[in-house]
């Protein structure tokens, strides 16, 4: 866990300290300044899709994706609007060459991970729960 200015401590973990980390990064050039130094610690050799889990949790990132499109009729808020997702991503990462339209591949892609691993977390508990209930049912 890492903590910056704000009382901010990553991995953020839930929207409404998202909206927040907006809110203050765009209020607060110093904040801004240590978010995106918090960004850079990505190793150059590894994606923002490995990277982000570390920044956000896949709960906090579960209302949003990269272009806002609405995903079986439930409307996500656009990440590309968001400073914190694009014009400090497009900061830290100037060194890497990363241009936008990388960083919305990658953050595209690290949106469907999460979702998966989300899915994932799902199917087990509920894999889980029905052999509690098996078991008890056979006593």
């Amino acid at each position: 866990m890492r903590r910056i200015k704000g009382g901010f401590t990553f991995p953020i973990a839930e929207g409404d300290e998202v909206e927040r980390l907006e809110r203050t990064v765009l209020e607060n050039p110093e904040v801004r300044q240590e978010y995106i130094k918090l960004l850079k610690r990505k190793p150059d050799n590894v994606k923002i899709v490995s990277y982000l889990p570390h920044v956000f949790s896949d709960e906090a990132l579960e209302g949003y994706n990269y272009n806002g499109a609405s995903a079986l009729g439930r409307s996500k808020l656009a990440m590309k609007a968001y400073e914190i997702f694009s014009n400090c991503f497009l900061e830290a990462y100037e060194s890497e060459g990363m241009k936008l339209h990388d960083l919305a591949s990658q953050i595209s892609s690290a949106i469907k991970q999460s979702r998966n691993r989300m899915r994932q977390r799902t199917f087990r508990a509920k894999k889980s729960i029905k052999k509690m209930l098996n078991a008890k049912s056979e006593n």
